[in-house]
């Protein structure tokens, strides 16, 4: 499965966001989004928004793009496999960074 990340973050998943504002907001959290071979993103899940570029948040992951292609395609059981592997770098409470996947889970998967 390709995935145009740019689009996810710009696009997808900000229109999933503000299309469930209540479930994103009962997240609570901010998270830095670095994909490493492409760009970054805050997405601040009590506003909701999604924001190009750093800034403050409570957790930051970071990941290649392959990575966030596998991420994508089950988020509750990918997250914490690709995480053991070492393939998602997390600075900040790991526990608080599964809760991301709540937001993914917002997305409507692809038709």
């Amino acid at each position: 499965m390709s995935v145009d990340v740019s689009q996810y973050f710009n696009t997808t998943l900000p229109a999933a966001l503000n299309a469930n504002v209540a479930a994103a907001q009962a997240v609570g959290l901010t998270f830095q989004m670095n994909i490493s071979d492409a760009s970054s993103w805050n997405v601040n899940a009590s506003v909701p928004s999604v924001t190009p570029g750093q800034a403050a948040a409570n957790v930051t992951c970071t990941m290649t793009t392959a990575t966030f292609e596998t991420l994508l395609q089950n988020p509750e059981v990918n997250g914490m496999l690709l995480f053991l592997q070492g393939l998602i770098q997390v600075v900040g409470d790991p526990k608080q960074a599964r809760k991301f996947m709540n937001l993914m889970l917002l997305v409507p998967p692809p038709s």
